[in-house]
């Protein structure tokens, strides 16, 4: 599936510039309560620009990215495991 509606500038850098095929990703529920990882994913294709920022009907439209200049980035992942147990972020705080 496709990683994308990543709006944060960082973390779009690192999905255009960062990650690559054979990547591993850990697979994190952020609005989940409380926000978890939940499994592990590997990258299938290397980061490309994330057409829902073009879609004025997507939730996550940016009306200033065009294909152009695109300013939003997205990568394939596939599912490698699940964890037994989810990684909450308050024991990732703790550790």
């Amino acid at each position: 599936t496709c990683w994308d509606s990543v709006r944060n500038t960082g973390a779009r850098n690192f999905l255009r510039d960062g990650m690559q095929v054979g990547d591993l990703a850990f697979y994190y529920h952020s609005n989940a309560e409380p926000s978890a990882i939940v499994g592990i994913c590997e990258v299938v294709r290397a980061g490309y620009p994330d057409h829902t920022a073009f879609d004025p009907t997507h939730p996550y439209h940016d009306p200033d990215s065009n294909p152009e200049a695109p300013t939003g980035y997205m990568v394939d992942v596939r599912a490698v495991d699940a964890l037994v147990r989810p990684v909450t972020l308050p024991a990732l705080k703790a550790e």
